[in-house]
């Protein structure tokens, strides 16, 4: 074997074998870590007799009405004096439909005895930070909640949230636990559940660690001084949430986090949803760690820290450099006549392995949320294919977010409008689908099983994307 192949091959083990175990590995553990009894919290016994003034600060573009209106009642179910609460509502929409939806929203915060304050920006620049920026100025409250418009909070949020804030003066913000408010499709409930899993195994699994988790986009609670000191959101950067909770734990703050208080967020119902949210989310990604890896390394936390911190943005890696390997392996068993994949097979043992523990520790997270073991196996097979099928998208969003090349920013569609969109777009599913069946014949037909083998099982999941939703894939 030549020079160039042997550094080829030892290419595809790193990307196919070991990036994906360490991230299965490292996922695992935190799952399991984050099992152990939660520490109980002192110094939160505070008087809240004297409830400081919060500003729920929502802002919204192009989203239907019944969705507003569903978010200012489910504001009105917040335990909170309503004299000590406020809304701060910001549109971006054209001025004739930021009129029409401020008399309704004005009108729905009146019968519900809410305080609503309504903005239109008139030159809405800087996307959602920039309105999250100019909603800032108007906030009155000692302490800013951010919030989506599809989002619901336990009524108990605000107070537990406050409480946390009151006793611990180094504590920035606080971030509530998401989950799924909807699971009305196969995509949506197998979201839904994966969400449990990753909540647990970082989010629940820092807490636990006693490190500073990132703030989230919706279901934070932060103090507005801190977010006049860090000067905001920042303009230009699709994931505002995550960078701003890198600049507030790099200026020596904590971001604490509450397991038992849930933030409900609406998940896409549809593949073409779907694709658009992991589309902008591993864009934001990339772009996170061109941009603000020098905070996180600098970050006053111990070492562990920031390695969770570092890691969290790189949860793509391991599909994109699957993808990029299986090929590599393909093309190397063909140039070879050698079945490259027996020559790694250690490698190979370690990767089922981790495949194996990482099942394990799913399961379990399913488990005692009471899902049954052949269920959470449909789930696991369900989210991996739908996941890997859109991996070409996610290599293209990556890669353009490390090269710092803009994307189009677009709200994920949501309820009903999700299944109505309609995009032009390449059907990279089959692409990758179509190649990777060649490249497994075409192995196949030298003699080499098992790596042929080893592609037709990852197109598989392609396979399973196009049966499951072709209606989706095919009609553009």
């Amino acid at each position: 074997m030549s020079l160039l192949a042997t550094i080829t091959s030892l290419l595809s083990q790193v990307f196919v074998f070991v990036i994906p175990s360490i991230m299965m590995l490292i996922q695992s553990i935190l799952y399991f870590k984050s099992l152990k009894p939660t520490p109980p919290r002192t110094n939160t016994s505070t008087n809240l007799d004297k409830r400081p003034l919060v500003s729920v600060l929502v802002v919204f573009k192009d989203e239907p009405t019944e969705l507003i209106e569903r978010f200012i009642t489910g504001i009105s179910k917040i335990k909170w004096p309503r004299k000590s609460l406020e809304i701060i509502m910001v549109s971006d929409d054209p001025p004739h439909i930021a009129s029409k939806i401020k008399n309704i929203v004005l009108l729905r915060g009146r019968e519900l005895g809410l305080n609503v304050r309504f903005f239109s920006r008139i030159k809405p620049t800087g996307g959602k930070a920039g309105a999250l920026n100019y909603g800032l100025k108007h906030c009155g409250g000692k302490y800013v909640l951010t919030m989506d418009i599809d989002s619901i909070i336990d009524a108990n949020f605000v107070e537990e949230a406050v409480k946390v804030l009151e006793s611990k003066p180094n504590v920035a913000a606080v971030v509530g636990r998401w989950a799924a408010l909807n699971k009305d499709s196969r995509i949506a409930e197998g979201i839904a559940h994966a969400m449990e899993f990753i909540v647990d195994s970082t989010f629940k699994a820092w807490h636990r660690l006693g490190i500073p988790v990132y703030t989230l986009g919706t279901g934070t609670l932060y103090r507005r001084k801190v977010l006049e000191e860090v000067n905001g959101w920042s303009e230009d950067m699709l994931m505002d949430d995550l960078e701003i909770g890198a600049r507030i734990i790099n200026a020596g703050y904590h971001v604490d986090y509450m397991d038992n208080v849930k933030v409900y967020v609406e998940v896409p119902p549809t593949l073409r949803a779907y694709r658009i949210q992991q589309y902008k989310w591993s864009y934001g990604a990339m772009e996170l760690l061109r941009k603000r890896t020098k905070h996180i390394l600098t970050s006053p936390i111990p070492y562990h820290g920031r390695f969770l911190l570092l890691l969290y943005p790189l949860q793509y890696l391991p599909l994109i450099t699957t993808l990029i390997g299986i090929p590599i392996l393909g093309i190397l068993s063909l140039l070879l006549e050698t079945d490259i994949l027996c020559e790694q097979i250690t490698l190979a043992c370690i990767w089922v392995i981790a495949l194996i523990v990482n099942g394990i520790a799913f399961n379990h997270c399913l488990k005692v949320r009471g899902i049954s073991g052949y269920k959470s196996l449909v789930l696991s097979g369900r989210n991996t294919g739908l996941l890997i099928s859109q991996t070409p998208y996610i290599l293209i969003s990556s890669l353009k977010g490390l090269l710092g090349l803009s994307i189009k920013r677009r709200v994920t569609p949501k309820g009903e409008h999700a299944k109505k969109i309609h995009e032009k777009t390449v059907p990279l599913e089959i692409i990758v689908l179509i190649i990777m069946l060649i490249l497994a014949i075409l192995v196949m037909l030298k003699g080499v099983l098992y790596t042929s083998l080893f592609i037709f099982v990852y197109a598989l999941s392609y396979l399973y994307a196009l049966y499951r939703w072709h209606n989706e894939i095919l009609q553009r």
